[in-house]
């Protein structure tokens, strides 16, 4: 259609540059998402291990870190 005498081809040629470009910000939009997830699990992984830890324990059950009345 666009490369033929299609009485709209401008038209779709300019729909289609505009779709690429949204497509493009999608795939940017989806890497910067996806390295935030990978992110968030991997300090929810090291809140996991440290919770674990025979340190945490103590850590946790000392009188300052107490939230009870």
């Amino acid at each position: 259609m666009i490369g033929g005498k299609h009485f709209a081809s401008s038209e779709i040629k300019q729909r289609v540059n505009e779709v690429n470009t949204q497509w493009e910000s999608l795939e940017a939009a989806s890497a910067e998402k996806r390295e935030r997830l990978q992110q968030a699990y991997q300090v929810g992984n090291l809140m996991v291990y440290a919770c674990n830890l025979p340190e945490a324990a103590t850590f946790h059950s000392h009188p300052i870190y107490r939230t009870s009345a």
